[in-house]
């Protein structure tokens, strides 16, 4: 679990970094939601194993 949560954590950009302009688009940033909605897959996927 607490590496499912590390990955998922390498996905999002530092708060500290600001992209540049070009990389956003191959990079997109995450909102809450999404991260939320990858989370709750996962979690389902992991229960029915």
């Amino acid at each position: 679990m607490t590496k499912l949560l590390e990955q998922m954590a390498n996905l999002l950009p530092a708060p500290h970094m600001a992209l540049p302009e070009d990389t956003s688009a191959a990079r997109p940033t995450l909102t809450r939601d999404e991260v939320e909605a990858l989370f709750s897959r996962e979690l389902g996927r992991q229960r029915l194993h």
